[in-house]
């Protein structure tokens, strides 16, 4: 009886924990008014949350319609030997969804935090030889890829990639909606920096128009 009164103690305790950390994390995106800093705060965060893990902030290039990672977190100096063994730093290359299987890029999109098949080698869309991403794969203990889509409306921003080296399901609620968050504000961002892209080109336009067209 006690065991399970402390254990049920425990759990509200966590919920509790949970509730306030996603509406402190909440709050503070959306302050956030520079796109990378929004990627780069979610993947670095959510990291912290679930611990155990190493996460990967993507964000989607519309014109080139590929992915480019703008941080990567947990991996510590672990990272910089890495990229000095294998030559390769994924910071440096570009992902097409064009090298990427229709079931790999649906899960991409995503709004939903699922498991993504294929290892290290489909999530960095086959740049990267398979060999090296097995061994990666091997020496960081990952057991499962999970990845979840910026998407809100129907329009995609990029993506959030843990490498886990354990069952994160317990916070796949906390995980969807701060991502929903970020998707949000990339959303708003996105469309206030289109806005004052538009009114600096309509400015520059006007001040070296023509006189017969200023008339």
């Amino acid at each position: 009886l006690w065991h399970g009164f402390i254990q049920d103690i425990s759990e509200r305790k966590r919920t509790e924990q949970a509730v306030n950390l996603m509406v402190g994390l909440q709050k503070q995106i959306a302050l956030l008014s520079n796109l990378e800093d929004i990627y780069r705060f979610v993947g670095e965060k959510i990291q912290e949350l679930v611990d155990d893990c190493y996460t990967g902030a993507s964000i989607f290039d519309e014109k080139l319609q590929a992915m480019r990672i703008i941080g990567l977190y947990g991996l510590g100096r672990r990272y910089n030997n890495l990229v000095h063994r294998s030559k390769f730093d994924p910071y440096n290359i570009i992902y097409p969804l064009a090298d990427m299987t229709p079931e790999e890029i649906r899960t991409y999109r995503s709004g939903h935090l699922e498991t993504f098949e294929g290892g290290l080698y489909a999530i960095l869309a086959r740049k990267i030889p398979k060999k090296l991403c097995e061994a990666v794969e091997k020496q960081l203990k990952i057991t499962t890829i999970y990845t979840m889509g910026f998407v809100w409306d129907n329009q995609h921003f990029g993506g959030l990639t843990i490498l886990a080296k354990k069952d994160i399901t317990p916070y796949r609620e906390l995980i969807e909606t701060i991502m929903n968050q970020a998707a949000i504000v990339i959303k708003r961002v996105k469309a206030e920096d289109a806005l004052r892209d538009s009114e600096e080109k309509m400015r520059l336009f006007i001040e070296h128009a023509p006189a017969s067209l200023a008339m």
